[in-house]
């Protein structure tokens, strides 16, 4: 059963680069005055947030922002974002030579 609410997809943050991340941002296009802040993450932990689709008037894509050395960075975590879509998404923090790698799964059913 479906208890979120109409038109948002809960996502689920897990960060496991070892190391506390701060001011992640996921964005998408069109919408960019509602960014979804995450100010900390602490490592090996994970937080649940919930993106409102409502408005949301064509496919496009999921960006995770962040900020390295002053240098804005963005890495698309998922390229289908809709509406109509609202399935958890699953996004794996990890690090790789100094740079955040994400992974990107979908949850298929509610249970």
């Amino acid at each position: 059963m479906f208890f979120g609410m109409p038109g948002a997809k809960d996502v689920l943050i897990k960060n496991l680069t070892g190391e506390e991340l701060q001011d992640i941002n996921l964005i998408f296009e069109g919408i960019e005055k509602y960014p979804l802040r995450i100010s900390k993450i602490g490592k090996g932990r994970q937080v649940v947030k919930t993106l409102v689709l409502s408005y949301l008037n064509k496919v496009t894509e999921l960006k995770l922002c962040y900020y390295k050395e002053g240098q804005k960075q963005e890495i698309v975590v998922y390229n289908e974002l809709s509406k109509k879509d609202l399935r958890k998404l699953i996004l794996e923090i990890s690090k790789e030579n100094g740079e955040l790698k994400v992974r990107t799964s979908i949850e298929e059913k509610y249970i």
